[in-house]
C-alpha cells in the first residue's frame, strides 16, 4: 500500500507539467503599427509563442466588436457568414501557416476605414490568448 502511495504522489506531482504545457504559450500581435496605401494589400502579423497548431483552434480577428469578426475560423473552415460584410471577399488566413501557429490575416485592397486596431485571438476551448496589430492606411482624411 505504501508503495501505491508513492507511486500516486509521483504521478500526481507530474501533472501539472503535462497538464500547463499551452500555459506557457501567448498570442502575439506587433508592437508597431503597420503602415499602408489604400488598394494595397497587406498582412496583419499575429502568432502563437512557443509555436503551436492553430488548425483545430478557433482564430477569430475582430476590431470593437468580439461578436462581429474580421474574420473567423473555426471547426476548421472559414465562417464568412458571421464576418463583418465591410470585410467579407477582402480576408484569408492560410492553414499551411496556422500549422505553425501563424495566425497572421491577410487583408486585401486597404480601404481608408481599415486603419484601427485589430486584435488577434486563438483558442482550443481551455486554453486562450490575445494579441493586437495597428494598422495605418495613409491619405486618412
Amino acid at each position: 500500500m505504501r508503495f501505491l502511495g508513492r507511486t500516486c504522489l509521483i504521478v500526481l506531482s507530474l501533472l501539472p507539467a503535462v497538464s500547463t504545457q499551452r500555459d506557457g504559450s501567448s498570442v502575439v500581435g506587433s508592437d508597431q503599427p503597420l503602415i499602408a496605401s489604400p488598394g494595397e494589400d497587406v498582412s496583419l502579423p499575429c502568432h502563437i509563442t512557443p509555436s503551436l497548431s492553430a488548425v483545430d483552434m478557433e482564430v477569430r480577428w475582430f476590431r470593437q466588436k468580439f461578436k462581429i469578426p474580421v474574420h473567423l475560423y473555426e471547426d476548421r473552415r472559414d465562417r464568412t457568414d458571421v464576418q463583418d460584410s465591410d470585410y467579407r471577399g477582402r480576408t484569408a488566413l492560410s492553414i499551411f501557416r496556422l500549422q505553425k501557429g501563424i495566425l497572421s490575416l491577410n487583408l486585401r485592397n486597404l480601404h481608408h476605414t481599415d486603419s484601427g486596431v485589430y486584435s488577434c485571438y486563438a483558442t482550443d476551448g481551455v486554453w486562450n490568448g490575445q494579441g493586437k496589430t495597428e494598422l495605418i492606411v495613409r491619405g486618412q482624411c
